[in-house]
């Protein structure tokens, strides 16, 4: 549906034939304003901002008929975005005298008085704007808000949310707050937030942590990504609390975790509904998670960005970790993992352990290097081995930005790892090589001419119906 089609509106009123009417000389009836209204609905963007030539600005510019049925229509209005202040006052069709505040309430008088609302708002250079826009506008409709999203680098407008009454965010389902300053909450203060009864997402980005047990009702978060700062102790007791989170993201720093407050595995969590789990770990040695379940994880993603450890382990994830760190507990949770990355210098003894702990496994992840492809062409020559390690596997994505080996020709290696016995290698091993199937092979390299000589490998081998094609220079490999 072209909004922009000259005709349209008259449509809508009725004074024009619809297409594909038998008669193109009658009218049509008028489309009924409820209708009309929801048709309007479907028109919203993603995020909506308060630009003219979007939804739904753009609807009630149109013509009177939909401005009345745009400015009737509550649920048009209950969302707003503002992502830049610059960009806000010079688009908004309103004198530019007027202060955001007044905008942002004058946008959302039009959702009626009881729709829950959302506000996402970015960083806005006026502090005092900031401050009002918070005393008149935020706190005033804390009872309605659904979604608040707000960034800040002036991280004191946040305090007056965590000394609301108690029972005004009732509505509220997820929270995402990015602060650029020290934040410091009351130890042992009961927040709004905590007694939020529809909470389920909150996402805060901060430079220190300061989550404590009374901050956020941690047991019926669905989605908790806490990237702050937190130490080896406060993330096990912040986890532990999150029996319910579906996906989790969190940053945890120096440190030692106390033996005394880590959970064995025998007393440890389950979390029955956790599928997707990422942590990154900035210079330390320990591995979290040994007294946590999770027999239904699909995705992990460790990261240490502490440079000095070769290791990484991953699901869809990317983390340096050492071989003491592949306890047998932590194995044990990778059985329904589908996505696997191994970057950097892994052994046999540890790749083997990993794959044999997941059979479920469909995509994998490496980094070529000469011990890691000794490895590998081993496992292509023997299909039983390779049976009982990738049964599954379909999809190869391979890194080479840091590999520097002159010993062999790495191109037709990698080709090698795609073919077996000159023929195309199904479900990117060979495991079943009498049926041909999709096979896909993904390589990140630092080198355009690389790309082209690999490109050239996989054409030689052309000539069994395996089509090779180049997505971009910016190295992607594809093969069809």
């Amino acid at each position: 549906m072209d909004l922009h089609a000259a005709d349209f509106p008259e449509w809508c009123h009725g004074d024009k034939s619809l297409p594909g009417t038998r008669s193109p000389h009658s009218k049509g009836g008028p489309i009924p304003a409820e209708v009309l209204g929801e048709i309007f609905l479907h028109c919203l963007p993603g995020n909506i901002t308060p630009v003219c030539d979007e939804a739904p600005m753009l609807i009630s510019h149109v013509c009177s008929f939909w401005r009345e049925v745009a400015f009737s229509t509550p649920s048009l209005w209950t969302d707003l975005f503002i992502f830049s202040y610059s960009s806000f006052r010079s688009e908004y069709p309103i004198p530019l005298g007027k202060p955001v505040s007044t905008l942002v309430r004058q946008w959302f008088s039009r959702a009626g008085a009881t729709l829950p609302l959302s506000l996402g708002l970015g960083r806005l250079r006026d502090r005092s704007s900031f401050w009002k826009l918070v005393d008149e506008v935020i706190l005033p409709y804390a009872t309605r808000w659904r979604s608040l999203q707000l960034s800040a680098p002036w991280t004191l407008v946040f305090i007056p949310f965590f000394r609301l009454p108690p029972t005004l965010l009732s509505q509220l389902v997820t929270l995402e707050l990015e602060l650029e300053d020290r934040f410091e909450v009351e130890e042992h203060s009961i927040t709004a937030f905590e007694l939020s009864s529809q909470l389920r997402r909150v996402s805060i980005s901060c430079v220190s942590p300061f989550a404590h047990e009374h901050l956020f009702p941690w047991q019926q978060l669905t989605h908790l990504s806490l990237l702050e700062r937190l130490t080896p102790e406060l993330f096990v007791s912040t986890f532990s609390r999150c029996v319910s989170l579906q996906k989790g993201a969190f940053i945890v720093v120096y440190g030692q975790l106390d033996l005394a407050l880590s959970l064995k595995p025998e007393e440890g969590v389950i979390f029955p509904s956790l599928v997707d789990l990422d942590i990154t770990m900035h210079h330390t040695q320990q591995l979290l998670l040994d007294g946590f379940h999770f027999p239904n994880l699909k995705r992990l993603r460790f990261r240490d960005q502490d440079r000095n450890h070769g290791r990484v382990l991953s699901s869809y994830l990317t983390s340096r970790l050492h071989s003491v760190d592949l306890s047998p507990h932590l194995l044990g949770q990778l059985g329904n993992i589908q996505n696997l990355s191994l970057v950097n210098n892994w052994d046999v003894g540890d790749t083997k352990s990993l794959l044999t702990a997941t059979p479920w496994l469909t995509v994998l992840e490496i980094n070529i290097s000469p011990d890691f492809l000794e490895f590998w062409e081993g496992l292509m020559w023997d299909p039983e081995n390779a049976r009982q390690l990738v049964p599954k596997l379909q999809e190869i994505i391979i890194h080479l930005e840091d590999f520097r080996d002159e010993s062999f020709s790495l191109e037709e290696t990698i080709v090698d790892i795609v073919y077996s016995r000159q023929q195309p290698r199904v479900n990117s091993f060979s495991i079943y090589p009498n049926q041909i199937l999709s096979v896909s092979v993904t390589v990140y390299v630092g080198s355009e001419q690389f790309l082209r000589n690999l490109e050239d490998s996989f054409r030689k081998r052309g000539d069994f119906g395996v089509r090779v094609q180049v997505k971009s220079v910016t190295s992607t490999l594809r093969i069809i």
